[in-house]
């Protein structure tokens, strides 16, 4: 068991046999699952076999400790923890499937334990597949990264270990999963190869940038994100809901 109160704020841990989140004094809801089967929609190799049924990575939504419910329902946000465990795509790197967010909705996410690549893309007002700014932006544990508005983003999971996540998100919209999966998936793929990690361009958009914007965000000393939104959370939820 690999205790994640303190990077939290919550009373759970992750079970490393299962790649499941377990508490004894939270209730846990249960958990949407993405198999390899779901992520050949956004794989590189379009003929790419898979055990359809296998388990990429379980999403637990709406996670809150009881006396803070009202509060954060008050203030139209919900907390998620996604756990994402070590896989390929063939000769790609594990990674979400990919969506962009409506209007003007932003999300804040935060690593609990592993290490995050979080990918960003901003496409053209005219098309999708005319991509103007592709980031990559590696995070550790306490580490927080924002996905901007307007922007479609995937979570990669290059390292051995299993990824756990957190973010704060407003429950007035729908990610858009459309966008990713008909271009099979974000502008550049992550592969593995004997030289060690590659970007290669994805074929399937129009224009890319030919430079990659890397970043790696130094995690400051603060307090855990589940903690940290609910101390701020008026404010938290005048970025997350910008439009109210």
């Amino acid at each position: 068991m690999i205790d994640l109160e303190n990077v939290s704020g919550l009373p759970i841990s992750l079970d490393e046999r299962t790649n499941s989140l377990v508490s004894k004094k939270l209730e846990l809801p249960q958990p949407s699952v993405r198999t390899l089967g779901d992520l050949t929609k956004v794989a590189r190799n379009r003929e790419l076999k898979v055990d359809a049924g296998e388990i990429a990575y379980w999403m637990y939504r709406d996670i809150a400790l009881p006396q803070h419910r009202p509060l954060i329902a008050k203030y139209s946000l919900r907390f998620d923890i996604t756990v994402m465990k070590n896989f390929l795509l063939g000769d790609e790197y594990g990674k979400t499937s990919g969506h962009y967010h409506p209007n003007f909705y932003p999300e804040i996410y935060g690593v609990l334990y592993g290490k995050a690549i979080y990918i960003s893309q901003k496409s053209s007002e005219n098309d999708p597949l005319k991509v103007e700014v592709f980031t990559a932006t590696e995070v550790e544990p306490y580490g927080l990264w924002v996905s901007p508005p307007m922007h479609g983003h995937t979570t990669i999971n290059k390292e051995p270990q299993t990824l756990v996540m957190a973010n704060w998100v407003s429950n007035k919209f729908q990610s858009l999963y459309g966008p990713m999966e008909s271009a099979r998936g974000a502008a550049y793929h992550l592969v593995k190869t004997e030289k060690g990690p590659r970007w290669i361009p994805n074929p399937t958009y129009k224009s890319i940038p030919k430079k990659i914007t890397k970043n790696k965000l130094t995690p400051p000393i603060n307090s855990p994100i589940y903690t940290q939104g609910i101390q701020k959370i008026e404010k938290l939820s005048q970025f997350l809901n910008p439009q109210t």
